[in-house]
């Protein structure tokens, strides 16, 4: 939610994706769409350790299929701005 209100304040079009058991965003950029999902670039792991991953950011839906997991399934037909 944080995310979507500060792509909003920059006039950044975006909006929010959802599956089941997660969500994230969708921007905009160039007329070109991206997934962002800064929930799963989260730096500190459950170890405590910090790592910085860039592996949800800015990403496209063909690039996201091949690294995300079954919580980042999507309907297509409702977000068909995303399709690979």
């Amino acid at each position: 939610d944080a995310m979507e209100l500060f792509l909003e304040k920059m006039d950044i079009k975006s909006y929010k994706v959802s599956s089941e058991e997660h969500v994230w965003n969708a921007v905009e950029l160039d007329g070109k769409w991206y997934n962002l999902d800064l929930t799963w670039d989260d730096p500190i792991t459950d170890t405590g350790q910090e790592i910085l991953a860039h592996t949800y950011f800015m990403i496209n839906t063909k690039r996201l299929n091949e690294v995300a997991t079954s919580q980042h399934n999507f309907n297509n037909s409702v977000y068909s701005e995303l399709k690979g």
